[in-house]
């Protein structure tokens, strides 16, 4: 299951955490923070790091496709949203 931005934000309770309450975490593989939930920083490098080395990579946004984009080298120097414009460089 791909997470976006908006489904991976964490809201505490004041009464501590619900005993049948899974964790979520996103498909890139990212750490959650010390909260139990990914951090924006953890879900932004997931996605950069996948488009980077060349995998498919879930806008954050709105979980389209990102199309990577190139400079004068081999390797993507940012990604664009094929959806929502959404851009990661």
């Amino acid at each position: 299951m791909t997470m976006s931005l908006l489904d991976a934000i964490e809201r505490p309770s004041i009464l501590g955490p619900d005993p049948g309450e899974r964790s979520a975490r996103p498909a890139t593989g990212a750490v959650p923070a010390a909260g139990g939930a990914p951090t924006l920083d953890d879900l932004l490098t997931g996605t950069w790091e996948s488009l980077t080395a060349g995998l498919a990579a879930a806008c954050p946004i709105c979980e389209a496709p990102l199309a990577p984009r190139y400079g004068a080298g081999h390797a993507p120097v940012a990604g664009a949203c094929t959806r929502c414009g959404t851009e990661i460089s």
